[in-house]
């Protein structure tokens, strides 16, 4: 399977999760890159993106053109990005430390965390650190912009996944971590839990419904396991 279409899968799933003026935090990742894909081919009024400036929002950007649009930390791309930022109300940058405050992020209407993952366990614990017995990442801002979105009207966590990894040789979605695995977001943190196979809603749900949920959006091969 293409992995541009089983990101774009994924990212339309995701997309289907916000509401029209939300204010969506994204980062690096085929993901989010599928995500500001869909979001430039017809932009939702009033939505508005969070956190790293990368290339790929600026057909999002230029469609959207309101001030405000894009309200950030940082920019991480080439000269094309940096010379549409210069002097452009689009674009609004601010201390890092402004934009990870959780009362300052709980105070946007429709905030949306939406955060990539190496695995997620059947309880709903995230795992973004860890791979292969050894660290891959660091959990970064990702746990305050999750805290957050809890607090915000209307605000979401989204988590959002391949369902398999390694050439497809295994699941993303695990019965468990193995022993010393960190947990980047607990259990009671995370909600939405997106693959190409669909989405997990774990709000209000109990363990038992929670494994059936998640089961639900891991790969085929992998689900009797």
């Amino acid at each position: 399977v293409d992995p541009d279409l089983v990101a774009r899968d994924i990212a339309a799933t995701v997309r289907s999760l916000l509401p029209e003026d939300a204010t969506v935090q994204i980062g690096l990742g085929s993901v989010p890159e599928a995500l500001v894909a869909i979001l430039g081919e017809d932009p939702p009024p009033g939505m508005r993106l969070f956190g790293m400036g990368v290339d790929g929002m600026l057909p999002f950007l230029e469609a959207a053109g309101k001030p405000g649009s894009f309200l950030g930390g940082e920019l991480l791309g080439t000269e094309l990005l940096y010379s549409f930022a210069h002097e452009n109300p689009v674009i609004e940058n601010h201390p890092i430390t402004d934009l990870l405050e959780v009362p300052r992020i709980a105070a946007i209407p429709n905030f949306i965390a939406l955060n990539g993952a190496l695995q997620v366990d059947l309880t709903g614990q995230v795992n973004s650190e860890w791979a292969a017995g050894r660290q891959v990442s660091a959990p970064g801002a990702s746990f305050d912009f999750v805290d957050g979105s809890w607090f915000s009207p209307g605000g979401k966590s989204i988590t959002a996944l391949r369902s398999t990894a390694r050439n497809g040789t295994v699941s993303t979605i695990v019965p468990a971590f193995a022993a010393g695995t960190p947990v980047t977001i607990p259990r009671h943190s995370a909600r939405f839990v997106v693959t190409e196979y669909g989405y997990a809603d774990m709000l209000g749900l109990n363990e038992h419904e929670r494994r059936r949920a998640l089961v639900a959006i891991a790969h085929p091969d992998f689900r009797a396991w």
